[in-house]
């Protein structure tokens, strides 16, 4: 028995091969770049930033602000803009404060609606500033806007 196989052939038949082997992992494969929530993509950035990837959690607290801006969620509008201070701060003293003050007005609109966290989040915003202040040798500005600060925190639990 003598097959005659033409090698465009063979090479066709195994193109074709690939093609539906790549089609079905491609649909079985959970995709990567499947949507996030906001908190999602701000807790990932906090992964990244308790290991010191400063760049890779400014990337992904920006991408938390961008979708709470499409989510039209205030409270973590506000918060995505503090974490982006709080990471950029130890680069940019100016940015570390235009995030904490674009946060401070983010916070005041959940005054009305979300006063627990609008006092937290604004505390941690004064207490951010706070610390900027000091690193630039503001001490009785920071000094000042602390203990302000601490009266958003609660005293119980405190360690």
């Amino acid at each position: 028995m003598n097959i005659n196989i033409h090698p465009s052939d063979l090479l066709q038949h195994l193109f074709r091969r690939i093609y539906v082997y790549a089609c079905f992992l491609i649909f079985l494969t959970p995709s990567q770049g499947a949507a996030q929530t906001a908190r999602e993509l701000l807790d990932k950035g906090w992964e990244q930033l308790i290991v010191d990837n400063d760049t890779i959690a400014l990337k992904y607290f920006a991408k938390a602000h961008e979708t709470a801006v499409g989510e039209k969620n205030i409270s973590l509008i506000a918060e995505s803009l503090l974490d982006m201070g709080i990471c950029s701060y130890s680069v940019s003293y100016t940015l570390g404060l235009q995030y904490s003050f674009q946060s401070i007005s983010y916070y005041k609109q959940l005054e009305k609606n979300d006063p627990i966290t609008a006092e937290r989040g604004r505390s941690r915003c004064l207490q951010l500033i706070s610390t900027i202040y000091s690193r630039q040798g503001k001490y009785r500005d920071a000094i000042l806007l602390s203990r302000q600060a601490m009266q958003g925190f609660p005293a119980e639990g405190d360690t």
